[in-house]
């Protein structure tokens, strides 16, 4: 299950995946940069480390859309709009 949070330092959108069979916090699917752009329906997508695959997950999922820009700060962060929750 994904849930729709904020982040606490300036409100952007934060997602967190629970796992449904023990309501147990699973990873958080965006992270926060500071200095980057978002509107109010954008996400950042963190696809590496612990959360390698989320993103082709949740775009099947339709829950963000296709990539907006790629390699954020020259990482493998992507900026996606937020479709579905």
């Amino acid at each position: 299950m994904v849930v729709k949070q904020n982040y606490q330092s300036n409100n952007k959108i934060a997602l967190e995946l629970i796992d449904v069979n023990d309501n147990e916090p699973v990873l958080i699917a965006t992270t926060n940069i500071q200095g980057v752009s978002l509107e109010d329906d954008e996400v950042l997508i963190k696809n590496y480390s612990e959360n390698f695959g989320i993103r082709q997950v949740l775009m099947d999922s339709k829950i963000i859309s296709k990539p907006l820009e790629f390699n954020i700060n020259g990482l493998d962060v992507t900026k996606h709009k937020l479709l579905n929750i």
